[in-house]
């Protein structure tokens, strides 16, 4: 029997069962409050808010974790101005679990000890689809949100799925979270033991007999700095697309099609678990709500909203270049796999390489110095002493936490197919500082300890500097020739540069004393580095212009390395004339 409450902006409906709810064919708009069943004499619901046009397509949106504790149980609906903007039906579903107490934010709509989920929601939304005659439903959410969406797009008929950041197996999210919904919702520490005595739920997708693509169009969105690209997006992967698992870890940006049904894309947007810009999203969900084409033709032609969401990058030295708006999902083995590590200027120079130029660039790497790269490393990583609340900005304090796992390092070990390095040193006079613990970062300028101490600072060509530098040039030649890997050196006199030129660097004008102390210091990159390849750039220009000139250059480089083989070796097994590096300064 159906009751309402006085009429308001938003009135609620209920619901006696589920029954109930599957015998009515047409539904106001509104709350609709579903009776499950009781808890300690409380009634327990599914709770969604409603909004159906008849032939219109349908978006379901799935949140992610909520805050707590929060003031009460009442339902939650995200997004909401988000799907009245779209102009479709919708659907907005509260995760039941959150409705048994106000101390969690975290369910994953798998539903708690006695009740699973899953089911009861699949139902609910193919009556939906049904009844309101939607030719697509768009199922949309991220993290917790995306996982709910990966669990349900291939039960829905017409479906397609829409996630960022999903997790993949609920076990492999961050313990404590796991813990307290495995504590609330299964009277269990462990939450694959606790969910096992309820038949239905699932706490891991990747062990599904099939994958949610193999019955529907999926749209996967990860952020490249974020752990879930290992944690999740990797697994998922790993059993029927091992090649793309291993790529999906080796590089920053990738997007395209995976199969016909499944476009993956993978950028820097905003450092760590954080969600796409919203003019993105809207983009993607735009683009799969229009019914002109159908879900293939669709998902073959997003590359140009990958290349928006690119553009949409919050980085203020991070903007968008041409090897990140050309970065197939798949490796092409044509090119040269390609690190660029350094500042903006490196980055920049790789861009400007010419479109013949064979590389496919799977980092970049900026504000890490050599020394940080290749500083000796306890096991497990110290935890630094510094205050990361100090940090102006998400993007400093990545800065901090890259440094923490010597990410530059990371991809000589991580990625084994990796051929050359291009690498410039303007980063390198800002110095380095001693967090203590045996962790030594790049000086952003930002720095505080926890404790209140005084940093250690290690000026740029200083004493104490030059040793660690000497020592960590001799490291990063030693790997350079144990992984067979080319590096390419891009110079130019620091001592020439404008401060509109460190400006545009974002990095603060050096000191006489240090800019003093460049070229012997790059005579020293030279003397340790003697197989490097390097490329001096004249700077008689505004540096943005002289590194459009470099790009040329560090092409021309690229294809001669490209037709030896790696570590300055002909192909030919049977030439054994080698490749003798030297200076382009010629070209």
């Amino acid at each position: 029997m159906q009751s309402t409450t006085p009429a308001t902006p938003d009135k609620t409906f209920y619901w006696q069962g589920l029954e109930e709810f599957l015998a009515v064919d047409a539904l106001p708009d509104g709350i609709h409050r579903l009776r499950l069943s009781t808890s300690n004499g409380t009634a327990l619901t599914l709770d969604l808010r409603i909004h159906l046009d008849q032939g219109a397509p349908m978006t379901v949106h799935f949140y992610g974790a909520q805050q707590f504790p929060r003031k009460n149980t009442d339902p939650i609906f995200g997004a909401l101005p988000t799907s009245r903007d779209l102009g479709s039906s919708y659907v907005l579903i509260h995760d039941p679990t959150l409705s048994l107490s106000v101390d969690i934010g975290l369910a994953w709509y798998e539903g708690y000890k006695g009740f699973a989920a899953a089911p009861t929601i699949r139902t609910v939304l193919c009556h939906l689809a049904e009844i309101s005659n939607a030719p697509r439903t768009v199922l949309w959410g991220g993290s917790a949100g995306g996982y709910a969406v990966l669990r349900h797009v291939g039960t829905i008929p017409n479906a397609v799925g829409f996630v960022w950041n999903p997790q993949t197996a609920i076990t492999r999210y961050q313990p404590a979270p796991v813990r307290r919904y495995a504590n609330l919702a299964f009277d269990s520490d462990d939450l694959a033991r606790g969910a096992a005595s309820t038949p239905g739920i699932t706490v891991d997708l990747t062990t599904l007999p099939q994958m949610p693509w193999s019955k529907s169009s999926i749209v996967y969105l990860q952020e490249a700095d974020d752990r879930h690209v290992s944690r999740h997006l990797a697994y998922l992967l790993a059993d029927q697309f091992p090649e793309v698992s291993r790529e999906v870890v080796r590089r920053d940006t990738l997007f395209g099609l995976i199969t016909p049904n499944f476009y993956l894309h993978q950028s820097l947007w905003e450092p760590g678990h954080t969600r796409p810009p919203k003019s993105a999203m809207n983009a993607f969900l735009r683009r799969l709500l229009d019914m002109s084409l159908d879900l293939p033709e669709i998902l073959s032609t997003l590359q140009q909203t990958s290349h928006d969401l690119i553009r949409a990058s919050k980085s203020s030295f991070r903007g968008p270049v041409r090897f990140e708006l050309d970065a197939p999902v798949k490796p092409v083995s044509s090119r040269i796999r390609t690190v660029q590590w350094g500042s903006r200027f490196g980055r920049e120079v790789t861009a400007q390489m010419t479109d013949t130029a064979p590389a496919l660039v799977t980092r970049s790497i900026l504000g890490q110095s050599i020394i940080t790269a290749f500083s000796v490393r306890k096991s497990p990583i110290p935890k630094t002493a510094l205050d990361l609340a100090a940090t102006a900005n998400s993007e400093q304090r990545q800065y901090l936490l890259r440094d923490r796992r010597a990410s530059a390092k990371a991809e000589f070990d991580g990625d084994s197919d990796v051929e050359v390095v291009v690498l410039d040193l303007f980063e390198e006079v800002r110095g380095t500082v001693n967090a203590g613990n045996g962790f030594i970062v790049t000086n952003h300028g930002f720095l505080r300890r926890s404790d209140g101490s005084d940093l250690t600072e290690h000026e740029f060509g200083s004493k104490r500097h030059r040793t660690l530098w000497k020592s960590r040039l001799e490291r990063l030649n030693a790997i350079s020739i144990e992984n067979g890997v080319d590096l390419v050196l891009l110079h130019a006199d620091a001592e020439r540069l404008t401060i509109q030129d460190w400006e545009w660097l974002g990095i603060p004008e050096p000191t006489v004393e240090v800019l003093d102390r460049w070229s012997a210091m790059m005579d020293e990159v030279r003397e340790q580095l003697p197989a490097a390849t390097w490329i001096d750039a004249e700077v008689d220009a505004p540096l943005h212009d002289v590194a459009t000139i470099t790009g040329e250059k560090l092409a021309h480089v690229l294809t001669e390395l490209k037709s030896l083989g790696r570590n300055g070796k002909k192909s030919d097994p049977e030439d054994s004339t080698g490749f003798e590096h030297q200076s382009t300064d010629s070209f």
